[in-house]
């Protein structure tokens, strides 16, 4: 048996009575869609099923967002689960058909704890029978196990972030997120499925061979990009920089001068590159999915199974604009990261949980 063999509240006891590492705590929350506005004010809400985040990257913005001192202090050893999430979505009297969601902007929708609880799996299909658009936001491989509802959205995004080519870099400034590569894998895996998608480096880091990641990029089969240089926190999804990776940024000489010259480069090489606000705008985003169902393939509900066939740094084909694929048959020959029918990796569960 598996967790999703489970109903919800049994599901999120086991969760509670297993962390160690992390304070996991249920939460009753007011409203699971929230109005968005500022920097995502072009979609009509958010949804964050969870509060806190423990991938706790030095530099997110929503950490400065808790009104308790003790909560932001403490940013990353934390989540607190609404478990409400569900009733609060049905229950909804307003008229959501066609409605836009950002999901998520002070959370990582797809942390460790999902893997088990599975609160997002368990949102989607009710997000679809309200007729609602969905832009996933991640930089958890664990999307991948949703291929099968995400391809039930009229229309959908899936974004995923990858800050940098260098695990010396992400272990710096985002030491419990998955590595680059893991992501990588994950995201050819979701245009492979058909599913729209955009790579977010928001904020970028450091990079290591500015070829070899522009290469690795293209190689996913993803033709959109969004990019933005961290800085203090200014407002709503502005990526806000902490002391500390400020610090490990002037360590790394990284600076906004050296973020434009990666920045201008990657403009010349990419097909599609938008930066700050007008890459999360809702209509450039949202587009109707593509290519066979997931189900199809007797893929529903399980991690995809990726496979990367070289090591960074590697050398390997290098496709330019005109060569990115515009077809899922072309994509499937021509991505190097993807594997097709095998098991997916869900090695990325921080103990505790």
């Amino acid at each position: 048996m598996t967790a999703r063999d489970f109903p919800l509240p049994q599901r999120l006891e086991t969760v509670l009575a297993r962390s160690r590492q992390t304070d996991v705590t249920p939460h009753e929350t007011s409203a699971i869609l929230t109005r968005a506005t500022g920097f995502i004010d072009s979609f009509d809400y958010t949804l964050n099923p969870y509060r806190g985040c423990v991938f706790g990257c030095s530099y997110c913005y929503a950490a400065f967002f808790p009104s308790n001192q003790a909560l932001r202090d403490t940013w990353g050893e934390w989540v607190q689960i609404k478990s409400n999430a569900m009733a609060k979505l049905e229950r909804m009297r307003s008229n959501l058909l066609g409605k836009s969601v950002y999901m998520s902007t002070v959370t990582d929708p797809y942390q460790p704890i999902e893997h088990e609880l599975q609160l997002v799996r368990e949102l989607l299909p009710l997000m679809t029978r309200r007729g609602l658009e969905l832009v996933v936001q991640t930089r958890s491989p664990l999307v991948t196990r949703d291929l099968d509802l995400l391809q039930e959205f009229p229309r959908v995004c899936v974004n995923m972030t990858v800050t940098t080519d260098s695990e010396e870099v992400r272990k710096a400034f985002e030491p419990k997120c998955p590595p680059v590569a893991a992501r990588l894998e994950a995201i050819a895996n979701v245009v492979a499925a058909g599913i729209p998608a955009v790579i977010t480096m928001t904020p970028l880091l450091p990079i290591d061979n500015m070829d070899r990641f522009t290469s690795d990029l293209l190689a996913t089969g993803v033709n959109r990009f969004a990019i933005q240089y961290f800085e203090p926190s200014r407002g709503l999804f502005v990526a806000g920089t902490g002391d500390r990776a400020r610090t490990v940024a002037d360590n790394m000489s990284w600076d906004l001068q050296a973020y434009r010259k990666i920045r201008d480069h990657l403009h010349c090489c990419l097909p599609a590159l938008r930066e700050g606000k007008a890459g999360f705008q809702a209509s450039w985003l949202l587009q109707r999915h593509r290519g066979t169902r997931a189900s199809d393939s007797g893929n529903r509900g399980e991690e995809i199974n990726v496979t990367f066939p070289f090591s960074p740094g590697s050398n390997h084909e290098r496709r330019g604009k005109r060569s990115v694929a515009t077809n899922l048959a072309s994509e499937r020959s021509l991505h190097p990261f993807v594997s097709h029918g095998a098991k997916a990796p869900g090695n990325f569960i921080i103990p505790g949980f």
